[in-house]
């Protein structure tokens, strides 16, 4: 059986490695694993979930392209637009 582990965890692995491998045989009920084998690197991270614009009631929205619509740059507006949602999204959570 081969674990990934970083830095430090590494190298306490290794001198855990006998209870590790008592506890993983003592769960299954049979020698399941003889032997580990430790390699030291980065493990993957979960990708985080992504966000999606909060959806405003139509009242506010009208309001924020009210207060936007003076915003000539469109890529400025935009931007604008997004954070005004995300702003009144997290006040109505």
């Amino acid at each position: 059986m081969r674990i990934l582990a970083e830095g430090p965890a590494a190298l306490e692995l290794q001198h855990l490695m006998p209870v590790v491998i008592e506890r993983i045989n003592a769960a299954f009920g049979f020698p399941a694993v003889k032997s580990l084998s430790i390699t030291q690197g980065p493990a993957a991270r979960p990708a985080a979930p992504a966000q999606g614009e909060p959806v405003l009631d139509p009242k506010t929205e009208a309001s924020l392209g009210q207060t936007l619509g003076g915003v000539e740059d469109e890529a400025l507006r935009r931007s604008l637009a997004r954070l005004g949602r995300a702003v009144y999204g997290a006040q109505n959570d």
